[in-house]
């Protein structure tokens, strides 16, 4: 907190925005007390690289996603007490 230093905008290629199918922002601020957020890009990688690309895990069985509630939760709590501590 305190930087003057900010984003202000955050650019693509156009070869690499056909291949974009969502994007967006979050909060941390429930978790640290902090002046950034967080930004995600839901990214088509295996079109983008030309289908070279080994297999990722599906976002259903990761351990830890933003949809995943629960979890997610359990991970704020956590965040928050390392910060505090």
């Amino acid at each position: 907190m305190g930087s003057r230093s900010q984003i202000d905008f955050i650019v693509a290629m156009e070869r690499t925005l056909i291949h974009i199918w969502a994007a967006g922002y979050r909060s941390v601020h429930k978790a640290v007390v902090s002046d950034h957020i967080l930004l995600w890009v839901d990214l088509d990688l295996k079109a983008f690289v030309g289908g070279q690309f080994l297999s990722i895990t599906t976002p259903q069985a990761r351990e830890c996603s933003f949809n995943n509630t629960e979890m997610r939760e359990k991970l704020l709590e956590q965040l928050n007490t390392v910060h505090t501590h």
